[in-house]
């Protein structure tokens, strides 16, 4: 292992333990009973079973694609990437059924700190990851998107998955306003 190599190691388990502290931390401020662990009823969990399925399905399908039709895909975009963009798109799966079917904050959760912080890190990697893409030439490496594009994915997914909450609370604002 070379000196650059052990560097980058011990900075990526020093950026997982720091996230790790900041997510605890995130949850202690934003739940009501400033406790780490989610109230969920059993509608919610079930709801939760069901899209944890669906991205399940999901995955399956972008790995089964990936392994099928990647070599037609590999001098244009890495194999990781692509792998990175399936992951999101079943956690995108997930987190959109979930939160159409009101089953993605806990009972003692607070949204509206939850949604500031998705804000935050979505404008943060979509800030970091133009930066990356501007010094490195567009990502592009020898003809091959490189992982820096990595952050754009997650910026825009965050940015997906806010749109959603969004829509979501105005759909409920006019339900109510309906049955009123």
């Amino acid at each position: 292992m070379t000196e650059y190599d052990s560097g980058y190691l011990i900075g990526a388990m020093f950026g997982v333990i720091l996230a790790c502290a900041a997510l605890a931390a995130m949850f202690g401020v934003f739940r009501k009973k400033h406790s780490l662990k989610g109230d969920y009823d059993e509608r919610q969990r079930l709801v939760q079973g069901k899209g944890f399925h669906y991205a399940y399905e999901t995955l399956f399908v972008c790995v089964v694609s990936y392994i099928l039709f990647g070599s037609f895909t590999e001098p244009f975009v890495s194999g990781k990437v692509l792998l990175f963009a399936g992951l999101t798109i079943s956690a995108l799966v997930y987190v959109a059924y979930v939160i159409w079917n009101d089953s993605y904050f806990a009972l003692n959760d607070k949204p509206a700190g939850f949604i500031w912080t998705f804000a935050a890190i979505a404008v943060w990697n979509l800030f970091e990851g133009i930066l990356e893409l501007s010094n490195d030439g567009m990502g592009i490496e020898n003809r091959d998107l490189d992982f820096g594009i990595v952050q754009i994915i997650t910026g825009i997914a965050i940015l997906l998955v806010l749109a959603l909450l969004l829509f979501r609370r105005f759909c409920k604002k006019e339900e109510t306003m309906e049955e009123e």
